[in-house]
């Protein structure tokens, strides 16, 4: 990985890694052992493996800072998510808006998680991400909810389709951008 040096005697910048779960149930060919690694609270909530939690504790014993993110972040991530769709758990959510955190503040960050709402997110918002596993998206993608029996499309808010009554919802794309390069 390539680090920039940040002007003060020729220090290298490190990039701070804000890890989703996926970095630690598939943590295979992911090496941020000289890398500046972060999560939240919720993340850690949401490790249910034995191995998860085993690889967990090796980067918390190896400098991993668990941190809660700024209240003013996660309505911002929050209501990205609501403009593009989408299903976000409240770790994902957390996740991304510490990113948002740093980012603010003018530090080099990258999200590490192999969830693809997770990095569709981090596009949306100028966030750099990074895959454990998987390939990650080559598109960017704006969802919206539609009515699973009458096909009309709603507000993400709403729980009862307004044409039928029914309340079974599917996410479709609306809007689909192919990404220019690589994060």
């Amino acid at each position: 990985m390539r680090k920039e040096k940040d002007g003060k005697r020729g220090r290298k910048k490190k990039i701070i890694h804000v890890l989703d779960a996926s970095a630690f149930v598939k943590p295979e060919g992911l090496n941020l052992s000289e890398e500046i690694c972060v999560t939240t609270h919720d993340v850690m909530e949401e490790l249910k493996s034995l191995q998860a939690k085993i690889t967990f504790d090796i980067f918390i014993k190896g400098g991993m800072d668990v941190l809660y993110p700024d209240g003013e972040c996660i309505r911002e991530a929050m209501e990205r998510a609501r403009e593009i769709g989408g299903k976000l758990s409240d770790a994902d959510l957390s996740v991304v808006a510490l990113a948002l955190y740093f980012k603010k503040r003018g530090k080099e960050v990258a999200v590490v998680s192999d969830d693809y709402a997770v990095q569709n997110l981090c596009v949306s918002l100028g966030i750099k991400f990074r895959s454990v596993g998987a390939r990650g998206i080559t598109h960017s993608i704006k969802w919206v909810k539609k009515c699973a029996h009458c096909n009309l499309r709603v507000d993400t808010d709403e729980n009862i389709c307004p044409r039928c009554g029914l309340s079974d919802f599917r996410w479709v794309p609306a809007e689909k951008n192919k990404l220019r390069r690589k994060n």
